[in-house]
C-alpha cells in the first residue's frame, strides 16, 4: 500500500520512478521501503539498494515509470544498466529539486556507447503548444553523456560505479 502511495504520488507530481526486474523474476521499484540500522526505514535507493547490494548484476530489465507511461529496456549482459537523476538545489531551503531522471543500457563497453530513456520534468516546448518531456532512446556514451534536447547542459562522464556499471574500458 505504502509502495502504491509512493509511486502515484510521484506521478501526480510530474516525477518518475524506475523499476527493475531481477533474473529471479523480483520486482524492485524506488517506491518500496527498505529498512537498514543506520538510516532506518526509508525508500528504496538506487546506490545502496541495488548497486550496494550486488542486484545490479542481475537486471533483467529495467523501466522508467513516467506520467506519460512506462518505458522497459531489457538488460542482455550483468552490470550494463544504469540509473540517474540530475537537479538543483533550492538556495532556500537545501533541499534537492529534481530536474531529470534517466535510465539506461550500455551497448558496447569498450566505446563507452548506451541507450538512455530521460524524464525531463522542465521538458521542451513544442510547436503545437504542448511540451515535451519523455526522450526515447536516446543514443550517446557514458563517457561523454550528450545533451537530449537544446538548452540542457551535458552530463559529461557518468561515475561508473554509483550508477551501477562495470567493465567499460
Amino acid at each position: 500500500m505504502v509502495e502504491l502511495l509512493s509511486t502515484t504520488t510521484k506521478l501526480s507530481r510530474g516525477q518518475s520512478y524506475w523499476r527493475v526486474t531481477l533474473t529471479t523474476g523480483k520486482i524492485i521499484n524506488e517506491g518500496q521501503l527498505s529498512f537498514d540500522f543506520l538510516r532506518g526505514t526509508r525508500n528504496v535507493a538506487w546506490l545502496e539498494d541495488i548497486v550496494g547490494s550486488g542486484d545490479y548484476k542481475n537486471i533483467r530489465e529495467i523501466t522508467l515509470c513516467t506520467p506519460e507511461g512506462e518505458v522497459t529496456l531489457p538488460i542482455f549482459e550483468p552490470y550494463t544498466a544504469f540509473q540517474l537523476q540530475r537537479g538543483t538545489t533550492n538556495l532556500f531551503t537545501g533541499g534537492r529539486i529534481a530536474n531529470c531522471q534517466i535510465i539506461g543500457r550500455l551497448e558496447d563497453r569498450e566505446s563507452g556507447a548506451c541507450t538512455a530513456v530521460i524524464w525531463d520534468m522542465q521538458g521542451e516546448q513544442q510547436t503545437n503548444g504542448t511540451c515535451k518531456h519523455l526522450y526515447i532512446d536516446h543514443s550517446t556514451t557514458v563517457r561523454a553523456f550528450s545533451a537530449w534536447r537544446e538548452g540542457v547542459a551535458p552530463i559529461g562522464t557518468l561515475d561508473y560505479k554509483v550508477v551501477g556499471l562495470r567493465g567499460v574500458s
